[in-house]
């Protein structure tokens, strides 16, 4: 059996957190002794939670009774909201620091995204040393002749690398929104910046089994990451 106490919230325990123990009845008190007969019985006083920010004293025991203690209510009540107000302050400073952290599979994109800026600049820079820099300014309306060899690998190489860069950012950005931060998902990002990395030089150099081993490679990647949403 539980009580509350006068000046407290109502009772809606749920669960009781121990505060501190009494002797009941209290020594000198003629109406505690007709109720108890004059025996001192032990009784846990207790906080009443029931998770929705409300809180009763309670005693525990045979024979328990309603009591006045307004002053130990208000500390415990304040002692409670106080561990709890910590809890969800620890809670949502270890949520924050979580989204302030990039994840690998992140920064694998974000760096994917500067070896795309190099794809473009590299292929612009070498189709201007063949066309000039009036050519690269102009609509680009007059038809030129076809580009050398190197200049050529490296424009495809560009247009290859931006097939598969939006797949790839796709699948990184859904497993980070539904929270897939496993080692697949790792290493599938990892796997592909790498392989796109190296493919690259390979293009250039026209170097064509390796070329499609890299390829390969890291469109594996892509799937690897894919996979993990699963």
């Amino acid at each position: 059996m539980e009580a509350s106490p006068p000046g407290c919230s109502r009772q809606v325990g749920i669960s009781v957190v121990p505060i501190c123990q009494y002797n009941w009845p209290v020594p000198g008190s003629n109406h505690a002794r007709a109720d108890f007969g004059g025996t001192p019985v032990r009784r846990r006083l207790g906080i009443v939670e029931n998770g929705k920010g409300e809180f009763a004293l309670s005693m525990s025991g045979r024979n328990s009774r309603p009591f006045r203690a307004h002053c130990r209510c208000r500390r415990a009540h304040s002692a409670v909201l106080q561990a709890h107000e910590g809890r969800e302050r620890r809670g949502e400073e270890a949520a924050q620091a979580a989204r302030a952290r990039m994840t690998t599979e992140l920064l694998m994109l974000a760096l994917s995204v500067v070896l795309g800026f190099l794809h473009i600049i590299a292929a612009v820079i070498a189709a201007t040393q063949q066309y000039g820099s009036e050519w690269n300014l102009s609509p680009r309306d007059a038809q030129m002749p076809p580009l050398a060899p190197l200049a050529g690998r490296l424009q495809r190489a560009s247009h290859n690398f931006f097939e598969t860069f939006p797949l790839f950012a796709a699948v990184v950005l859904i497993a980070d929104a539904v929270n897939r931060h496993g080692p697949l998902a790792v290493w599938g990002s990892e796997l592909y910046f790498v392989g796109r990395v190296i493919y690259l030089p390979l293009y250039a150099a026209g170097i064509p089994l390796a070329r499609t081993a890299v390829w390969t490679g890291a469109s594996i990647g892509i799937l690897m990451v894919l996979i993990a949403l699963f």
